[in-house]
């Protein structure tokens, strides 16, 4: 994923004012002496790529989040006082269905209060604005496409069990294509509306959300998603349905599957967890070819002769041929904490892609080294990975050190010249 962005003067003005909002923050955050700020800052400079720096300052409810990185002099900020929140940031709650009706994760379960919350300012996918905590106004674009920036309002009261929000955006204009099917078509005002409900406790909870979608020119959309989770004991089961129209659209241009079921049901006790699921994706109802499953499971124990897992999950793809099968396995002996070997292995189509063998040795105290080491099976060769770490604290400040290969490289490739140093500084202030 590209993460470089060149500064431009909005984001120069934003981070001006968000230094400004969170220094007026902190200083009424300790002058009413609520909590003393904190501060930590991280730096890392690296010969392949470049330096960048991260800064958090927080107190009494109010935090600032910056990075900056010299590639391209570029720069990323976030922000949150209470009612407020700026920035890179990511989407929560209803918003977060809204823009992805069949995302993987749990959405609506205890998701309360403002859409956005804070992210991290160098990998965010989001910047945006909103004022308010149980209700407000908010305003949000992809990083990477200004263009599709929305405009909304929503009601959800924290501790409640009912969301609402309206959401409108201006949709580009889109080129025809080389053939007459593909017409253009016009920019166009959308609005969307949105309200989800929810019940339960600490041994179940049940939560579902719709949404519909309309404008001129462009089709009428809708989608749906249910989301519950129970726990008995020793199980604890969770559910995700979710459905929307063949033509949907988000606020940001996205589609989203026909239809997607996810089921998962786990099983702890005594340093013992067993999970089994499956999950079911149909990007179009009129085509049965377009169905995707995929059935998982994984093992997990944890004892006196030390940790193992393993995963396992089967995929089957819409074209009705042979599934993908990967699996996945990690042992830590007891008798040696320091060490930790796994491994993955994928197939597909009945003929395996690749096989994945690691180990990894962490040791030390005030001073720690870690070696990880990786070997790549593939038809066409094999593949290494590697680094080596050596970190130590100094007082409130860590310093590490170390060396890597850049990902997956071949064995000719490597070469003193080629290998990745870095060093890196941590300080947390209080």
């Amino acid at each position: 994923m590209e993460r470089r962005f060149s500064v431009s003067s909005a984001r120069i003005v934003m981070l001006s004012c968000a230094l400004s909002l969170a220094a007026a923050g902190m200083a009424a955050a300790q002058a009413s002496g609520n909590a003393s700020p904190s501060l930590d800052v991280s730096m890392l400079a690296s010969s392949a790529e470049g330096a960048e720096a991260n800064v958090r300052l927080a107190a009494a409810g109010a935090e600032l989040r910056l990075w900056a990185g010299d590639t391209s002099a570029e720069l990323s900020a976030g922000l949150a006082l209470p009612g407020v929140r700026l920035g890179a940031t990511k989407l929560s709650g209803l918003a977060a269905f809204l823009y992805r009706p069949a995302a993987a994760d749990p959405l609506l379960l205890g998701a309360d209060g403002a859409p956005l919350r804070l992210d991290n300012p160098e990998s965010a996918s989001w910047l945006g604005a909103s004022l308010g905590e149980d209700f407000g106004l908010f305003a949000i674009a992809p990083r990477a496409d200004a263009g599709r920036t929305a405009y909304g309002a929503w009601l959800s009261p924290r501790g409640g069990k009912g969301q609402a929000m309206l959401v409108a955006t201006r949709e580009p204009a889109q080129e025809g294509g080389p053939s007459w099917y593909d017409p253009p078509v016009p920019a166009a005002t959308r609005f969307w509306s949105a309200f989800a409900v929810g019940a339960g406790g600490k041994a179940w909870a049940i939560a579902g959300a719709g949404a519909a979608g309309t404008g001129f020119p462009g089709p009428d959309v809708g989608a749906c998603r249910l989301e519950a989770r129970a726990s008995a004991g020793s199980f604890r089961g969770e559910f995700e349905a979710s459905a929307a129209s063949a033509s949907w659209r988000a606020p940001d241009g996205k589609d989203a599957p026909a239809l997607r079921l996810d089921a998962e049901l786990r099983w702890s006790r005594r340093g013992v967890t067993a999970t089994g699921g499956y999950r079911l994706v149909v990007d179009d109802l009129a085509e049965q070819e377009a169905a995707k499953s995929t059935a998982r499971a994984s093992f997990a124990a944890a004892g006196r002769l030390g940790q193992a897992k393993s995963s396992a999950s089967v995929l089957t793809g819409p074209d009705g041929g042979l599934p993908s099968v990967e699996l996945n396995t990690g042992l830590r002996p007891g008798l040696l904490p320091w060490l930790t070997l796994s491994s993955s292995w994928r197939a597909a189509g009945g003929e395996a892609q690749r096989l994945d063998l690691f180990a990894s040795i962490d040791a030390g105290g005030a001073v720690r080294f870690c070696f990880d080491a990786g070997l790549r099976l593939v038809p066409e060769g094999r593949r290494f990975k590697g680094s080596f770490i050596t970190a130590m604290m100094l007082g409130r400040v860590g310093v590490e050190a170390g060396v890597r290969t850049g990902g997956w490289v071949e064995p000719v490739a490597i070469s003193p010249g080629g290998l990745d140093c870095f060093l890196g500084l941590r300080a947390r202030l209080r």
